[in-house]
């Protein structure tokens, strides 16, 4: 992709053992022109060296040792791009960050910073026991510059980095940047991996000594300067994805729309149904026809005033029990699609998810149903119950695929309903009765949900879903010996 000029500022300080790599990716971003400025903040290891390796490639700067915010403003002084972008030596960026991230200010034409997703990742060799925080196989949104691109008019409106912060720098602009307003728009889609290797700069520090609290602090003081009150950080957009939405598969495209088959949407209502509108949106935001919506849950009146403008015609299906089986069951034949898709509250469809599944279903008629993966995504700093964590990890293991489901009606018709009094484990346990029953599925690797998960999130523990589990996999067993007997002569 080409495009404007791109200034990528990689600050890096003694980095003689990860540069070169981090380097790398940068050079592998599938987008033109780009310019990256190497800043060396007072290296006394070969990362002098390793940076004329890429002297036709790359800019080198040298400062005595000042800082990662002295040292991104000495490359921000010096860069030449309309769009900013920094990456640290010890970290990494997805093939595509770049083009991705770009194309988003085509679509969006006002928006001044797009940031992406952030997954850690440790490595195991090199970290000590002292380090923890948010388990790597969850995605999150943070202020860490690496996951952004800037435009270049945003410094010149708040300023550069404060140098007199040696941690969380970023954290104070990009509070500076939402504060005034800055249109800032997050993609769903990762965009910096940050490697935990021991030697990070945060490493050892707890929020207290890294200044964290003084600088909320200075963010509210500034707040309340306008009006004698605090007033409130506006919210980051998430964008609807249309860059990045898959296009028509030939299958669907030759069929004609009015022939697509129709898909029944069951959403069922949790106990904490903050996020509905979120859910309902990415639901509209498929593109995708016929839709049919049925809503089941209990004291649905709560959220009709938020979902009666999203939507035409849904079918509200009151039904009091806690047990998610059972609210499924009672909505499931009500249904009059072909196909039949399921998602809570809590979650958001991805764009293209409903084509992409209804798609592969057209095109292999022998697969019962189709499932994809989840992403869960969490806010660092926040205090989550280390049962929740357990929890999501655990799900996760077991595939997590209740709302990535596209089933036929009649496989589900075949296999029957959902088992009740299995909490957390409703779909694994009807998975395993439509595999022991020779149902072919596919399992696709495209990310079909995202969970943003709060600290109140509403979630099954693990003391009820290892019951859950171990009754599945009995049922299973005993299921695959009576068969095994009746084979017998």
């Amino acid at each position: 992709m080409n495009g404007p000029l791109v200034s990528v500022i990689l600050p890096v300080f003694n980095g003689e053992k990860v540069l070169a790599e981090s380097i790398g990716c940068v050079l592998k971003q599938d987008y033109r022109p780009i310019e990256l400025i190497i800043v060396d903040d007072g290296s006394t290891d070969a990362t002098a060296q390793i940076a004329a390796g890429f002297a036709d490639k790359a800019s080198y700067l040298y400062q005595p040792n000042s800082g990662p915010a002295a040292a991104r403003n000495f490359g921000i002084r010096k860069a030449k791009g309309d769009f900013i972008t920094f990456i640290d030596a010890d970290d990494l960026w997805p093939d595509g960050k770049l083009r991705l991230q770009m194309s988003c200010f085509d679509a969006f034409p006002r928006v001044e910073i797009v940031q992406g997703l952030i997954k850690r990742i440790k490595l195991p060799d090199q970290v000590g026991d002292r380090i923890g925080g948010v388990d790597s196989d969850f995605a999150f949104v943070y202020s860490n510059l690496g996951s952004m691109v800037i435009r270049r008019s945003v410094f010149d409106r708040i300023g550069y980095f404060d140098e007199g912060l040696l941690f969380h720098e970023d954290t104070d602009f990009w509070l500076r940047a939402r504060e005034a307003g800055i249109r800032i728009l997050v993609q769903r889609k990762v965009s910096l991996i940050y490697r935990i290797h021991g030697r990070n700069l945060t490493t050892g520090e707890d929020i207290k000594t890294m200044g964290f609290l003084n600088i909320l602090k200075r963010s509210i003081e500034r707040r309340r300067k306008a009006s004698g009150q605090v007033q409130a950080i506006p919210g980051l957009v998430f964008s609807p994805g249309p860059m990045n939405q898959p296009q028509p598969s030939d299958h669907l495209a030759k069929r004609g729309k009015r022939s697509w088959p129709a898909v029944s949407v069951i959403l069922h209502v949790g106990a904490n149904p903050a996020n509905i509108g979120r859910a309902l949106d990415s639901i509209r935001q498929q593109d995708y026809q016929p839709i049919e919506m049925l809503m089941v849950g209990s004291q649905l009146d709560r959220v009709q005033r938020l979902v009666s403008h999203r939507f035409d015609r849904i079918e509200w299906i009151e039904h009091e029990s806690p047990d998610l089986a059972s609210q499924l069951n009672t909505a499931i034949p009500k249904c009059s699609g072909e196909l039949i898709a399921f998602l809570d509250a809590d979650g958001e469809w991805t764009p293209g998810k409903m084509e992409t599944q209804v798609a592969h279903l057209l095109e292999h008629p022998s697969e019962g149903y189709v499932v994809g993966r989840v992403r869960h995504i969490i806010q660092p700093g926040m205090k989550y119950p280390s049962d929740l964590i357990d929890s999501l990890l655990f799900r996760k293991s077991m595939g997590d695929l209740l709302d990535t489901l596209m089933i036929r009606r009649s496989t589900f018709e075949q296999v029957g309903e959902f088992r009740t009094a299995l909490p957390g484990m409703e779909e694994t346990d009807w998975v395993l009765r439509a595999s022991d029953m020779g149902i072919h599925k596919t399992m696709l690797p495209d990310v079909f949900l995202f969970r943003f998960i709060r600290p109140d999130f509403h979630f099954v523990g693990m003391k009820q879903m290892r019951p859950s589990l171990l009754e599945s996999v009995r049922a299973s067993v005993h299921r695959k010996r009576n068969a095994g007997q009746k084979a017998m002569p």
